[in-house]
Formats: structure tokens, sequence, C-alpha cells
């Protein structure tokens, strides 16, 4: 990563140990920086919705609460994380990264080379496909593995 600032490299790290509590997933995070409200998201910088993002999650899932914040250091109960990530098994937790493949009992719906079209539609919660490719036609590539479905892994569900 390219950091403007040595706060930024923190900011990283700091959110990257707090994922490896194991309160949350990856979707999760994202849902988290996607969903700040756009004037706060559109005026801060990337690694700065990283640092907000973060603080909506450790709120929502009890490690910290507003009155925290607000003066700085704990003062209310905080949730006990399910792992701490020890500075010697950072590398190799790094290096594992969580695998988001999964097992599918059943065949895959469509073959390479298939012409399809994407759902036309406007979900209330997080989805990986953007309003510019909803409706589209298209062309299947490639078949792979069986994957998490982001949109619902966003919220707990795989």
């Amino acid at each position: 990563p390219y950091f403007h600032a040595a706060w930024e490299r923190r900011a990283l790290g700091v959110t990257l140990t707090a994922g490896a509590m194991g309160a949350w997933n990856i979707d999760e995070s994202r849902h988290a920086r996607e969903s700040l409200h756009p004037a706060d998201y559109y005026a801060s910088s990337y690694y700065q919705i990283w640092i907000k993002a973060l603080e909506v999650l450790l709120k929502r899932h009890g490690f910290i609460s507003d009155r925290d914040l607000a003066e700085g250091r704990a003062l209310d109960p905080a949730a006990a994380p399910k792992r701490v990530l020890k500075a010697e098994n950072v590398p190799a937790a790094l290096a594992r990264g969580g695998p988001c493949n999964r097992p599918v009992a059943t065949p895959a719906l469509f073959k390479a080379g298939q012409r399809v079209r994407t759902k036309n539609f406007n979900p209330n919660g997080h989805t990986r496909l953007p309003r510019y490719a909803r409706g589209r036609q298209g062309t299947i590539e490639a078949v792979r593995e069986g994957f998490v479905f982001p949109d619902s892994n966003a919220h707990g569900q795989g």
C-alpha cells in the first residue's frame, strides 16, 4: 500500500488487527465503509474512511461506546474478542488471508460462453452488482469454484 502520512499506515494496521479479532468479516468491513453517509464519505480521505468504518464496526460489536470515544479512554464494559493477533503472527496471518471459497453441492447455472443478462434490481442492502451493470447483457467468461456471496456475507449470512 501507498501511504501519504504515518497515521495512514497505522490506520491500516489497526483496521487489520481489529478485523483479526473475528467479530466481523471482510464483507461487513467493506459494507461499513460503503455505508458511511455520502457527505462524510466524499469529504474523507481513503484511510479516514477506513477509520470511520472501523469506529462503526467497533461500536456495532460492543468493543467501544460513544462515551469511550468522547473521553478517549475505556469507560464502559467491552465485548471480549474471539481472537487476539500477536505481533509475531502478523506475517503468517496476512499471508494466509481468509479463504472465501465454499463447497458447492449443485452444478453451475451457466457455462463459459453463454450470454446472460444481469438482474435489474434496487436492493435495500449491500450488493456487489453496481448500478451501471444492472439489466445489462454479457458473456460468461469462465466458471470457477463456489465462493462466498459478499452481499449476504456482509450481514453474517455467508
